[in-house]
């Protein structure tokens, strides 16, 4: 804005000081008719230009029209802050936290987000060294040779030329073309500023992620360890009765020894997915993969969700952060099309010497000058320039409703999560009830089939439901985990400002 103003006062201070000359001193009349010519053609280029208006800004807010209710309405109430890894302090695991820094120093995705970002932010500089003035040095040295005379009775005319200037252009950004062009590029820089957060905010819940899967699956196989050795102390005892004639057959026998044969293939499914959850756990943290990386033997440790606070997601989460910055640039564009029908004004200036020697080529005699104004009306371009604004107004609603439906989604994302934590909660109480009673029952179990008051079908029956209760329970464990770390993406961050 201040360049436009100063633009104007120059404008005016230029027409007042030609209208001083015009009545104190009178030009001749063939100059009279080149400057009426002039300021014809720059009044009829402003009228061409005018008929097009500037576009109203798009309100992201009015564009979400969406009621919005003034806190979450799950039973939590949450509000996150613009901290990238402050959530994950809530966990209480000091490995997760350095691996999860890890993870942002060294994650190859994340430096080829920060490379283009970098890639923007030089497109926004080259966007700004456009309304600046452009100076350029120019050098030239000729020397040729033309022949006098056909027959060769006169010697051939040898001439040489040097030439060295400096040029300088400059574009007046009247009607903010420039201006609007290189506003409209910083926001694409904000929006991939954003964008890269985001990202950084992704991969740090995907590690968080990955290692409390990678927990789970060594909980899995401890516990499939456990079960061997169950269902090997099941198996010895069988066999002690069956030899003892205790048995009528060896049909416990034989379905103990199935007991323990489906218990080891379990055990090498729970080191395959224990394997691989490590090794995917370190390619996020840009490691290679050789399944060498310890993790924890319990999962992280969650707080309950802290209500009463107030919902403003969309002052924090990077994605609609970003898409509101596209709305803002969409916006900017519509006016720089639209400033396409106004004239285009550039100013040159030439300076320098010539000579036919390099001694003389810098003496004050040979220099040169000129100056010169442009000014360029489209008149007629087949529709180039309309089509030109419809298509950014059309941008600009498209970029307005991709910034509603982000808003919208992450409502849904959070609200779903909150949801959830309450429903998992519950769910997981119950489960710590029913592991707790099935290891008791399997306990109870054991004892009567070792002292012959049960059968061993009862035992296996009551080993089964201890070991699917527990596995129940870290699974839901882990769900609950999943889905808090989804809370802290769907939030941008964690609950604390």
């Amino acid at each position: 804005m201040p360049r436009l103003i100063d633009y104007a006062a120059d404008l005016v201070r230029m027409l007042a000081a030609r209208l001083y000359s015009a009545i104190f001193h009178p030009p001749r009349p063939h100059k009279v008719a080149t400057m009426r010519v002039l300021v014809l053609l720059i009044l009829a280029s402003f009228l061409i230009g005018c008929q097009t208006t500037a576009p109203a800004d798009a309100d992201p807010e009015a564009a979400f029209d969406v009621p919005i209710p003034p806190a979450w309405t799950s039973s939590h109430s949450v509000a996150g802050v613009p901290g990238l890894t402050a959530w994950a302090e809530d966990l209480q695991d000091p490995l997760l936290v350095d691996l999860i820094h890890d993870g942002l120093a060294h994650n190859f995705s994340l430096q080829a987000s920060r490379a283009a970002l970098h890639a923007i932010s030089a497109t926004v500089l080259r966007g700004l060294a456009a309304r600046e003035p452009s100076l350029a040095l120019n050098g030239d040295g000729r020397r040729s040779r033309s022949v006098n005379d056909e027959r060769g009775r006169q010697p051939d005319a040898i001439s040489a030329s040097l030439a060295l200037g400096v040029a300088v252009s400059w574009e007046l950004d009247l009607w903010g073309r420039l201006r609007h062009e290189a506003y409209a590029t910083a926001r694409d820089l904000e929006a991939a500023g954003w964008t890269d957060r985001g990202a950084r905010l992704a991969i740090a819940v995907a590690i968080a992620r990955q290692y409390c899967d990678a927990i789970t699956a060594k909980y899995n196989l401890t516990l499939a360890r456990e079960n061997i050795g169950s269902f090997g102390g099941t198996l010895q005892t069988a066999e002690q009765r069956y030899r003892s004639g205790l048995l009528n057959g060896a049909a416990e026998v034989h379905l103990s020894r199935a007991n323990v044969a489906n218990s080891e293939r379990a055990l090498h499914s729970a080191e395959r997915e224990y394997d691989a959850a490590v090794r995917a756990l370190e390619a996020l943290v840009g490691r290679y993969p050789q399944a060498a990386l310890s993790v924890a033997d319990q999962l992280p440790y969650i707080t309950a969700v802290p209500a009463g606070i107030p919902a403003d997601l969309l002052a924090r989460r990077p994605d609609v952060c970003a898409a509101e910055a596209r709305l803002a640039a969409a916006g900017l564009r519509t006016r720089v099309a639209r400033a396409q029908a106004f004239p285009a004004v550039r100013l040159t200036a030439n300076t320098g010497t010539s000579s036919d020697t390099l001694r003389k080529i810098l003496h004050p005699s040979h220099m040169l000058w000129s100056l010169a104004a442009g000014v360029t009306q489209p008149l007629f371009d087949g529709g180039a320039i309309s089509a030109g604004i419809m298509a950014a107004d059309a941008r600009q609603q498209q970029a307005l409703a991709n910034y509603a439906q982000t808003a919208l989604t992450a409502y849904q994302e959070v609200e779903t999560a909150l949801a959830a934590d309450a429903f998992l909660t519950s769910e997981l109480a119950a489960l710590q009830v029913a592991a707790h009673e099935s290891q008791a029952a399997e306990a109870e179990t054991r004892e009567n089939y070792d002292n012959g008051l049960v059968e061993l079908t009862a035992l296996l029956v009551a080993q089964r439901r201890s070991v699917d209760a527990r596995r129940s329970r870290i699974t839901v464990t882990n769900r609950r985990l999943q889905n808090r770390l989804g809370l802290y993406l769907a939030l941008g961050g964690g609950f604390e400002r």
